[in-house]
């Protein structure tokens, strides 16, 4: 039987000692429980309609615009916001691979070479090298978990990055869906003044052949010559909003304005309007919806700082090895390694209260956090609602602009006939005509405003999409 030495006793307790150490944890933190609970039951439904269709992931591909899907995929690559939040993320990934290398031992190497010359008693020259080499390692032993919680609070720093970066996506890509539809709206009302202008110059034509044969009187002439001027006025405007909309595509897709006449398209059709899709619970956006989930990891990261600071009071124990050599030439190297183990207690008495106000300052940045998170939970609800809502006053507002422009035709063709029959003077005809030709814009105003609702309600819903995006620069490790 193999009897121990007292120093192979000494050094077993002193290693046993460390292993109990080791699995401490910090008695002076409680953990943030989740507030999810909470918000489950904040709101327990929809207070607009929840349709039947299921949500398409990539939800703008229910538009069935084959060139939208590819003006998306184009932002997707190409935006330059997203690519800086790709570095950011980057950035985050970096940080926390420095926190969790701080929970590793630690080894440094050094290599001394040096040399002095002098005189002895006698006067005589002397020279002496001196030659060094050594190892020093050192390991923190994480006796309150504070390493490990600065380490945790990282990791949930590069996670909320990546969903500030598929907040950023959604919005950008409702934005980017947004305005191709006022592309399309802005094409469309070009196309519709140029048709209006064109009726009314044909009208002008006619009242011009009247009044030469004597069946109109010149004031009926002029009133219609107003109204061809008045409605080749509108045109400018839209084309300058057409011009600036095309900038705005392009600089969402990374290029300069001089591009974006080629990449607005031409289409002059508005899509339908898709069926409402399912929207699921209310509390489900607290999972669904990327800005929230950044909010809840950094509240969950600001718990893990906060435990940090409170283990920081505590003693500290730090674990030292170092083994070197010096000798006067290469060849007494290695005959004079000398070794040494050490560990060291440290125990905070008087710092002049920096770490009470670090944990004091961490706790209040973890309460604003958790109000923040609420607040943002309430707000993702308004959006989703106030989005229904627009979208149900939208629809309405659009039937009574077809009915109102159903009976401003009538009145037209009655104002039209009892003018031809000399019944009435041409005032009303040309009234009659320009609440047709007003009507008719509005009627396409609404059609787009509804699509824009719908493309708000989808946003404000979240989704995951956004987490199949990647990048060179960035991936989720």
């Amino acid at each position: 039987m193999v009897q121990s030495t007292p120093k192979q006793f000494t050094l077993s307790i002193f290693f046993g000692l460390l292993c109990l150490i080791s699995m401490a944890c910090n008695p002076l933190h409680t953990k943030q429980t989740t507030i999810d609970t909470q918000l489950h039951g904040e709101q327990q439904r929809w207070l607009g309609q929840s349709g039947q269709a299921t949500t398409a992931n990539k939800w703008w591909t229910v538009f069935g615009d084959s060139q939208l899907n590819s003006v998306i995929e184009k932002l997707h690559r190409q935006n330059l916001d997203l690519d800086q939040a790709w570095q950011r993320l980057a950035q985050a990934k970096a940080a926390q691979h420095r926190a969790a290398g701080g929970q590793l031992p630690t080894l440094d190497a050094s290599l001394s070479v040096g040399g002095s010359r002098g005189h002895d008693f006698q006067g005589n020259a002397q020279t002496n090298a001196q030659y060094g080499i050594s190892l020093a390692a050192g390991y923190e032993i994480d006796l309150w978990e504070k390493l490990g919680a600065r380490n945790r609070a990282a990791l949930l720093d590069f996670q909320a990055s990546r969903f500030d970066l598929d907040s950023l996506a959604t919005s950008l890509t409702a934005q980017c869906v947004d305005l191709w539809f006022t592309l399309i709206e802005l094409r469309a009302t070009q196309a519709l003044i140029e048709q209006q202008v064109a009726t009314n110059q044909t009208q002008l034509a006619l009242i011009r052949l009247r009044y030469e044969n004597g069946l109109t009187p010149a004031t009926a002439v002029l009133q219609q010559e107003a109204q061809v001027h008045a409605t080749n006025s509108l045109l400018p405007p839209i084309l300058g909003r057409l011009e600036k909309s095309a900038h705005a595509l392009a600089i969402l897709l990374g290029k300069p304005p001089a591009q974006g006449r080629e990449l607005a398209g031409e289409s002059t059709q508005l899509p339908a309007q898709p069926a409402l899709p399912t929207l699921g619970v209310p509390a489900q956006l607290l999972s669904k919806r990327p800005d929230i989930r950044a909010l809840q990891n950094r509240v969950m990261a600001s718990d893990e700082r906060l435990g940090a600071a409170l283990a920081d009071k505590l003693p500290s124990f730090r674990l030292q090895v170092s083994a070197g050599v010096g000798a006067s030439s290469f060849s007494e190297l290695l005959d004079r390694w000398i070794w040494s183990l050490t560990g060291s207690l440290l125990a905070p008495i008087f710092d002049g209260g920096q770490r009470s106000a670090e944990v004091e300052r961490s706790r209040a940045v973890l309460a604003e956090q958790l109000s923040g998170y609420k607040a943002a939970y309430f707000r993702a609800l308004l959006e989703v609602e106030d989005a229904l809502s627009s979208e149900r006053r939208e629809f309405e507002r659009m039937e009574h602009i077809r009915t109102e422009l159903s009976v401003a035709r009538k009145l037209l063709d009655r104002s039209l006939e009892r003018y031809i029959q000399g019944l009435s003077d041409y005032l009303p005809v040309l009234t009659a005509l320009q609440s047709v030709q007003r009507i008719d814009r509005n009627l396409l105003t609404a059609r787009r405003a509804l699509l824009s609702h719908r493309v708000a309600l989808y946003r404000a819903l979240g989704g995951t999409w956004a987490r199949s995006l990647r990048h060179h620069a960035a991936t989720d490790g």
